[in-house]
């Protein structure tokens, strides 16, 4: 007696020209298909594949053609398509909804007086002489601090202002020939004879 071929899987119509090819399945060990994990009655299931007799639940179902789909042009048939597989995604949630970044450990951290709040001790007003030529800037503004000097700076366009911060009524110094606009301010260390 010789074995016969497994009876393929049922074909489930899909949208399109696309084909379903399942492969068959293999018999294991006992020489019986093993049962789909998805399956509820797998004996009755089974057995009626092998006999050929499926149940009609299982059978595919042919849909017949409408007049709606036959008068569809082919963008509009398109347009349902996306939209109906847009539909059917949106049965799923959103995956970074359950998936997020957790916690891999509950860290002791120690209390050290370096990592407390920034607290002011003083602070100095900015003159408004400032304020008046940064109200008139077109290009750029950059204001810093030269602490080891107790100066501040700031730029405007092609001009650098420093005065000491340290006196209520500093004298403002000024530099306003350069003809491009400053980049960048430091503090270095002169050469000699420069």
């Amino acid at each position: 007696m010789a074995l016969a071929a497994p009876q393929p899987t049922p074909q489930r119509p899909l949208p399109g020209a696309f084909f379903n090819t399942p492969a068959p399945g293999r018999p294991g060990s006992s020489g019986q298909m093993p049962q789909p994990p998805f399956r509820s009655n797998a004996a009755a299931t089974l057995a009626g594949y092998r006999t050929g007799q499926v149940a009609s639940r299982d059978a595919p179902t042919q849909r017949p053609a409408t007049a709606t789909q036959d008068t569809l042009a082919p963008i509009e048939r398109a347009a349902r398509t996306v939209n109906e597989a847009l539909q059917s995604e949106a049965q799923y949630p959103a995956l970074d909804n359950y998936v997020g970044q957790g916690i891999s450990n509950d860290y002791d951290t120690t209390f050290n007086n370096a990592w407390q709040p920034f607290q002011r001790t003083r602070s100095y007003d900015i003159p408004e002489q400032i304020f008046e030529q940064a109200n008139m800037a077109q290009v750029s503004t950059h204001l810093g601090l030269f602490a080891e000097l107790n100066h501040a700076f700031i730029v405007i366009d092609s001009s650098l202002y420093l005065w000491d911060y340290t006196h209520p009524n500093p004298e403002l110094i000024g530099f306003e020939d350069q003809t491009n606009a400053i980049t960048a301010v430091k503090l270095v260390k002169p050469r000699k004879g420069v």
